[in-house]
């Protein structure tokens, strides 16, 4: 956004001794200890301190910016030095051909495993043969995962997967979510709209 803009933020972010502040015209609307605070995530436009950014460059918490293209999160990187050694043993694993499909399949299988977990919590609690069909989808997926040797299968594998679980997250919720399916630009819905938001927060934690 312009500077021109923040002439009329109103929200102001403060440190005051180890506490971050939230205050609205002279009104604290919040204040919490620094050390319990693992990410500063700013949604709407605010005013922060130059204090309060050093105080949480210095203790490694990163600061996200929402309402960036495309609904991204920026992210102000981290006070601290990089480690060059883990970056360039980053940058040789990088160039083996065979790592990249070892590090997506794990990723994936993680994926996986965890829709299923998440599904089975819900189906001891409440029988639903929609649930019960995307178990099984998700099962036969994870059993292809290791016969696959090209970084387009596991894509396949993990579209296939995306879409049981989808189709069963349908089914749990209320009709009157309006959730029919998974929809990411624009999400036309609360469902797709909260799950878009916590994609983008831990795309930026990542």
């Amino acid at each position: 956004q312009d500077d021109s803009r923040s002439w009329v933020v109103e929200v102001l972010l403060l440190k005051e001794g180890e506490r971050v502040t939230v205050a609205r015209q002279r009104e604290v609307l919040a204040s919490v200890p620094m050390g319990e605070l693992d990410q500063l995530l700013l949604q709407a436009p605010a005013l922060v301190s130059t204090a309060l950014l050093s105080a949480l460059a210095a203790r490694r918490i990163d600061v996200c910016l929402a309402g960036a293209r495309d609904g991204e999160l920026l992210t102000l990187e981290r006070g601290a030095l990089p480690d060059l050694t883990r970056q360039a043993l980053q940058l040789r694993r990088h160039r083996q051909a065979g790592f990249h499909l070892l590090v997506a399949r794990a990723c994936v299988q993680g994926k996986l495993h965890n829709a299923r977990v998440v599904l089975r919590r819900f189906n001891r609690r409440d029988p639903c043969p929609a649930v019960d069909e995307a178990i099984t989808r998700l099962d036969a997926s994870l059993r292809r995962l290791p016969q696959a040797q090209r970084l387009d299968e596991l894509r396949g594998l993990e579209g296939q997967a995306a879409k049981a679980y989808f189709d069963a997250l349908r089914a749990l919720l209320p009709a009157d979510c309006g959730f029919t399916a998974r929809k990411r630009r624009p999400p036309g819905d609360m469902v797709n709209a909260l799950l878009s938001f916590g994609y983008a927060v831990l795309a930026a934690q990542v």
